[in-house]
This record gives C-alpha cells, sequence and structure tokens, in this order.
C-alpha cells in the first residue's frame, strides 16, 4: 500500500510554484528571541542583578507578576542571575523576593522591548525566515513583535504583523543604558503618578455626541473640556 504522506520535496516543489497563507509564532524567532519563561524572566534577572532598588512597592500588572513567577519558580535561581559565578558552601541567597516586589510595570514593558527590538537593531539574520524567500510571493500573518518577519520577508511576500511590531530603536545602546535609571525608579513616584492622571481623568468632562467625535484613521478622537 503506497503511503499518503507527501513528501518534503513535493511539499517544498508546492509552496515555491503556490500562493498561500502562513502562519507565524514565537517558534519562527527562536534563537533571536526567547520565548516563553525564559523570555518572561528578562527583566526579572535584570532587577536582581542591578544591585539597588526602591524602598517601596506598589501593586504590580499581571504581566510583571508572570515576570517575577517566571524566575522566583525556577530551580536555580542563583545560576540563572549570576551564571559566572561559584556559589561558596554556606552562602545566603539574596531576598530574591523581596528585590522582585519592588520591581516596576514601567521597567517591565520597556525591557521586554529592548529583548524584542535588539536581534532587528543589530540586523541579525535567521534562517527560520530567509526560507520564505525561496517561496512563491504569499502572505504571512505574523504574531510575533520582533518585526523579524518584515524585515527578512519583505519582499517577495506581504507581512501582516497581527499585533504590530516593536519600534527597532528599542534595541539601540542608548535605551540599554536608560533602562538602568527606569529600573530604580521610585515606587512611590510612580504611584504620585498614577494618581496624578487618575485626578485628571476625573476632572475632564468627555463629550460622545455626534458631533464631538471626529474620525483620525479610523479611530474616534474624543473631545474633552475642564470641569472647573
Amino acid at each position: 500500500m503506497l503511503s499518503r504522506t507527501a513528501s518534503h520535496e513535493f511539499i517544498l516543489q508546492h509552496f515555491r510554484a503556490c500562493r498561500g497563507l502562513y502562519i507565524l509564532g514565537a517558534g519562527a524567532s527562536t534563537g533571536l528571541v526567547p520565548f516563553a519563561s525564559e523570555f518572561l524572566r528578562i527583566p526579572a534577572i535584570d532587577q536582581v542583578r542591578g544591585g539597588s532598588f526602591p524602598a517601596d512597592t506598589s501593586a504590580q500588572s499581571e504581566l510583571t507578576v508572570n515576570s517575577t513567577s517566571a524566575l522566583l519558580s525556577a530551580e536555580n535561581i542563583s545560576s540563572l542571575v549570576y551564571p559566572d559565578r561559584s556559589k561558596r558552601p554556606g552562602t545566603e541567597d539574596p531576598p530574591y523576593a523581596e528585590i522582585l516586589r519592588r520591581q516596576t510595570d514601567y521597567f517591565t514593558r520597556r525591557r521586554l522591548e529592548v529583548a524584542l527590538a535588539t536581534p532587528r537593531f543589530r540586523q541579525l539574520k535567521s534562517d527560520s525566515y530567509l526560507a520564505f524567500r525561496k517561496f512563491y510571493p504569499s502572505v504571512i500573518l505574523n504574531y510575533n513583535l520582533d518585526g523579524l518577519a518584515s524585515d527578512l520577508c519583505t519582499p517577495p511576500h506581504e507581512v501582516i504583523a497581527a499585533h504590530g511590531t516593536v519600534d527597532r530603536g528599542y534595541g539601540s545602546p542608548e535605551m540599554e543604558e536608560f533602562l538602568r535609571s527606569a529600573r530604580v525608579r521610585s515606587a512611590r513616584s510612580t504611584r504620585r503618578q498614577c494618581a496624578l492622571r487618575s485626578r485628571e481623568r476625573r476632572s475632564l468632562r468627555w463629550s460622545t455626541s455626534a458631533q464631538a467625535i471626529e474620525s483620525y484613521g479610523g479611530v474616534p478622537a474624543f473631545h474633552c473640556s475642564n470641569r472647573l
């Protein structure tokens, strides 16, 4: 009985001769951008390595909680944070949980954006994407935020970034330097800014009438006036 499984040669010939729709997830960027727990713990590792952190704590978003949990749930935290150091017997671990309670949401978001943008800024290549250049011009639906598909597959393909793309500028050395100050940003200052924004929102009277809504790029723009 003949096998009905298509050979690799047949599949490759089909890809090179026919237009198709390709859907890309995190696995396409393997080797350039970490994913899953390895990706989430990047900000947490930098938070611990920094050596200094805010004295105050603030409520953390789900993203920041997932980031800190990805590190705290690891089997050997010390080897992840300090891979080039050997730990002497009897040496106590730093208070990882207390340090990570002071990781701010702002730092978490910015640090993850840096991780996503760095491969594009450094113009790194990946065979996972370059292989598409051998295929017939098609449509690629890319669910990754790193933008590698757009850089490496266009042309000949049309790439649709389903969730948008992190700007390549986040991968610059200047952004790395900026993060050093963002990491130690006071949690008290963050709370003060949030409270200020809350008061500003309460002082705005939003008008949703048809005359007050303008379309800008398909997105309604709401007029507001101060309630004094």
